[in-house]
């Protein structure tokens, strides 16, 4: 039997060959030689598969089963799939990963299966996945993993674990990933990170921790983290920084610890972050800053600063942001705004709205045009 008969068979047995021509003429769909490489049965109103259910179709290489109503697998779905590189099960039903499923896959080097209602993963599940690359579990109801659960993948990129209701990760559960670039762990509800977890992660350039319930930072808890561009601790629980939390991320760009409860900021927190171009405080409990603390962001474009309690800023705490654009301090309680403001000559947005500033610029306050030209009647009259 040819590939194109065992298709109509798979067809028929799912109950779907009315799909048959759209499956065909999917872009997603790859036939070589008689040969089906790719198949596409994304949004096809499936409900399961049965055991063996692909297995004469040994070349099949990536395999989208997106979109369906898929609620249960059963040990061997996609067993004699020896080639199986890519394999997309997310937005389906699934409240259950068998720990077998991947037992005959060993090339796959991509998995998505979020976004359904899996409530946990057993430890040896991707054991056969030795090339694995992507991996996304997000969006689930996963409440705990286990701590050697990502002991053999460990060719991981990009790991999405967002939107589950974790509380609490163990301290070895990243162990060995040396190779990731990227860790979303956004949406749960962690409440602490435990000292060493990221500790192996010494390639990582984004990591997502926002939206969580984070009351504390141990402070060498990112000391391993020399190559990371991107940390976001938005939306946490977290009160106050150590001065050596971002010592060793010289290559950072970008950090976002908004919406959290810090009210103080240590003088030479930024110290060693002279890379970083956007840098959100906003929506905080801050009623003064340092007046260097921004004087190491050499490389500063966009600063938030809304929403916290300034009826203040030192003279001096802009002297050095010449790369200034986009500076946020609307939602304050400024009443003078500080000198070194005027030395942004690059600047091209300012927010200063609902602040109780000198009523005669306050023209200015709503406006996100002619900054530079209010920048100069500022410097004028001081």
């Amino acid at each position: 039997m040819d590939d194109l008969e065992e298709l109509q068979k798979i067809l028929d047995i799912l109950d779907i060959s009315e799909h048959h021509n759209n499956i065909l003429n999917s872009n997603e769909t790859v036939i070589e030689n008689g040969k089906i490489i790719a198949l596409d049965l994304n949004k096809k109103g499936i409900n399961r598969l049965p055991r063996d259910l692909f297995s004469n179709l040994p070349n099949l290489v990536r395999l989208n089963l997106r979109m369906n109503s898929i609620s249960k697998l059963s040990d061997g779905p996609f067993d004699h799939l020896p080639n199986l590189s890519h394999l997309k099960l997310d937005h389906n039903r699934l409240y259950h990963i068998p720990e077998r499923l991947f037992v005959e896959n060993k090339l796959l080097t991509q998995v998505n299966l979020g976004s359904n209602q899996i409530e946990g993963i057993k430890s040896k599940t991707f054991v056969p996945c030795r090339q694995l690359e992507i991996l996304d579990i997000s969006n689930n109801r996963i409440r705990k993993l286990p701590k050697d659960l990502f002991d053999v993948p460990k060719k991981l990129l990009w790991l999405n674990i967002s939107r589950n209701y974790l509380k609490e990760l163990p301290r070895e559960i990243f162990e060995g990933l040396g190779k990731l670039k990227i860790l979303e762990l956004q949406i749960n509800r962690i409440i602490k990170l435990p000292v060493g977890l990221f500790d192996d992660l010494t390639e990582l350039f984004a990591l997502y921790l926002q939206h969580n319930n984070i009351g504390s930072v141990p402070s060498k808890i990112f000391d391993n983290l020399t190559n990371l561009l991107a940390l976001d601790l938005k939306y946490n629980e977290i009160a106050e920084i150590h001065v050596e939390i971002f010592s060793n991320m010289e290559k950072l760009m970008e950090l976002n610890l908004e919406n959290n409860t810090i009210s103080l900021l240590p003088d030479n927190i930024f110290s060693n972050l002279s890379r970083v171009d956007r840098l959100s405080l906003s929506d905080n409990l801050l009623f003064k800053l340092p007046g260097r603390l921004f004087w190491s962001l050499k490389d500063l474009q966009l600063l938030r600063l809304k929403s916290n309690l300034f009826t203040t800023l030192p003279d001096e705490i802009f002297k050095k942001n010449f790369q200034m654009k986009d500076l946020t301090l609307n939602d304050n309680k400024l009443v003078e705004l500080p000198a070194s403001i005027t030395n942004l000559s690059r600047l091209r947005i300012l927010n200063l709205e609902n602040n109780p500033l000198p009523s005669k610029w306050a023209k200015y306050y709503h406006k996100r045009t002619a900054v530079q030209e209010f920048l100069l009647l500022l410097k004028k009259t001081s």
